[in-house]
């Protein structure tokens, strides 16, 4: 697979984290997106067991204070500033792409103030 942030897939493999694609927009806030292959996520011990299916991605199996310290090894490996803090509402979360969705509208404005939207909801 093509990956535009080659050298960033380079640096973390470096550092014993595999991934298939990586996404860094910088702006008022910090969004990065990362898919991090299974075989990383065990040896980190993000997933505490390779569970089949459905059961792979379940809470009992995934631990979240591991998530979180890969998360942070990630960020600071891409540049991200070890100081910056995560989010208080969801910091760190894995998604399962093993079968395909889509979305009815990319987003919805909940709520405007003066012309500028305050509030929308991300599919």
């Amino acid at each position: 697979r093509f990956s535009r942030r080659r050298a960033e897939i380079s640096k973390l493999g470096s550092a014993g984290i595999q991934a298939e694609n990586i996404e860094l927009l910088k702006g008022e806030t910090i969004y990065l997106a990362v898919t991090v292959k299974k075989p990383t996520l065990l040896a980190k011990a993000v997933l505490k067991a390779d569970l089949p299916g459905a059961q792979l991605l379940t809470r009992e199996n995934v631990d979240d204070e591991a998530l979180l310290k890969l998360s942070r090894a990630v960020a600071t490996l891409v540049g991200v500033p070890a100081s910056t803090p995560f989010c208080t509402h969801h910091p760190a979360k894995l998604f399962d792409f093993s079968s395909r969705a889509r979305c009815l509208a990319p987003f919805r404005v909940l709520a405007t103030k003066q012309n500028t939207v305050v509030s929308c909801q991300c599919c």
